[in-house]
């Protein structure tokens, strides 16, 4: 196994040289379809299948199958559950957190600010923020919002965020700052996630990306080659997510 914190060049220069000593497949968790052209173009050559886990947000021929979530599906989930908590968008203040370096999250992020608009809700600070590293995404966020009531200490009724480090460190900075009618949906329903939507506090929902399903079906795709040398049917699978609340919470079991 190869891994490489999102350091593209060490990722396409570790994957070049196992092809070079005789690799069969590749299976690719979450790479970056923007960055891979190396490791692609040296893949291609030996006639080796790429099997990605969430490798983008839309077909693409250099996968032979991509696993992943529906974005917009993933949007969606977190806006409703947002209207929900706040009794309406229209002329609420919500902010939204992204990183653009991460294609899913990009997308979603995206999506969540043309639907908030749509919703009549305006985006807190005018545009999106955004995380520059996902390692220090919670630290990061409890900044962004914390810094955002203090100057703005009535100026924000929800945060809509990609993933959940980020919605940990929003829910601890609407907890510091005291206030209660601030609420928060995530995306990833961790534990520490579930824990927090259980005390009906700021953290309103998560949205859960099942990936142990995910990383089964792709198990299952190469299995299926290797007994058949067949490749799968479809190259861009989508899969759907579920929405994690106050409802449903106490019977939901944390996959990470």
């Amino acid at each position: 196994m190869y891994t490489s914190d999102f350091d593209y060049d060490k990722i396409n220069t570790d994957m070049q040289s196992a092809i070079t000593q005789g690799t069969d497949v590749i299976v690719a968790g979450f790479p970056d379809p923007r960055q891979i052209a190396p490791l692609v173009t040296a893949a291609e050559s030996s006639d080796i299948p790429i099997f990605s886990i969430d490798g983008g947000v839309e077909p693409n021929e250099d996968f032979v199958q991509d696993i992943t979530f529906d974005q917009q599906q993933i949007a969606d989930l977190g806006i409703n559950a947002l209207d929900e908590a706040l009794g309406g968008l229209e002329g609420k203040d919500v902010m939204v957190i992204g990183h653009d370096p991460h294609v899913g999250i990009m997308t979603r992020s995206n999506i969540a600010v043309d639907e908030l608009e749509a919703a009549g809700a305006t985006i807190a600070g005018g545009e999106m923020k955004q995380v520059l590293n996902p390692g220090t995404s919670q630290e990061e966020t409890l900044k962004f919002v914390t810094d955002y009531l203090q100057a703005n200490p009535d100026g924000l009724d929800g945060i809509w965020t990609g993933w959940d480090h980020a919605a940990l460190g929003a829910v601890q900075a609407i907890n510091e700052s005291g206030q209660d009618d601030i609420y928060v949906t995530g995306v990833d329903a961790l534990g520490a996630a579930a824990a927090e939507i259980e005390k009906e506090g700021p953290f309103y929902a998560s949205v859960l990306q099942d990936w142990s399903q995910v990383v089964d079906m792709t198990v299952e795709s190469v299995e299926a080659y290797r007994e058949s040398g067949e490749l799968p049917a479809e190259n861009f699978v989508e899969v759907e997510a579920e929405l994690i609340d106050r409802t449903n919470v106490a019977t939901y079991e944390p996959k990470m």
